[in-house]
């Protein structure tokens, strides 16, 4: 994996840790949007030493603050940490190289909340827009599969002056463009 040189190196490190750490303590989430800490102490004490070189979630969790990382709707008995941000995502390292540190004075508190909560609508519907996807897939896959089990074979005796020819019907395209 190669990294942009202009990524913040704590960014870069981040990354790094989500393809490198145990992911019993800490991964990506499955669509990739996120990641979650799904063990608070043992990242504290594991990981972050590591990659970090402290232990303190709170000063981990500050850096995430001035990047503009923020913390996940999860359920309020969840005992895990989900963090997202528009542009630290699984696989896209040119994304990486846009995540800057934030300082007091960019925004005021109340167009800080407007603008975490227009980036928590954005993430929730990339989600959705990849669930949807998937499932349009699947869809398709099922759709294909019925088809090439359904469509009789055809038989062109008309065309070959030698005998019968048995073809089965031609594939179907569903994923094109036409």
């Amino acid at each position: 994996m190669t990294f942009d040189a202009v990524a913040p190196l704590f960014i870069r490190r981040l990354y790094s840790l989500l393809d490198e750490a145990p992911a019993k303590i800490v991964s990506w989430a499955p669509d990739g949007q996120s990641f979650v800490i799904y063990d608070v102490a043992g990242f504290a004490t594991q990981v972050m030493p590591h990659y970090f070189g402290h232990q303190k979630l709170a000063t981990f969790e500050r850096q995430l603050d001035y990047f503009g990382f923020h913390k996940c709707q999860l359920p309020r008995d969840a005992m895990e940490m989900e963090y997202c941000h528009l542009d630290f995502q699984r696989g896209n390292l040119a994304g990486l190289a846009t995540i800057r540190k934030r300082f007091k004075r960019d925004l005021d508190p109340d167009d800080r909340a407007v603008v975490d909560e227009i980036e928590e609508s954005i993430l929730q519907i990339k989600r959705h827009v990849e669930q949807n996807k998937e499932s349009l897939r699947l869809l398709l896959d099922c759709l294909a599969d019925l088809n090439q089990d359904d469509m009789p074979e055809t038989t062109y005796s008309h065309l070959s002056p030698r005998g019968t020819h048995t073809m089965a019907p031609p594939p179907l395209y569903l994923g094109s463009k036409f």
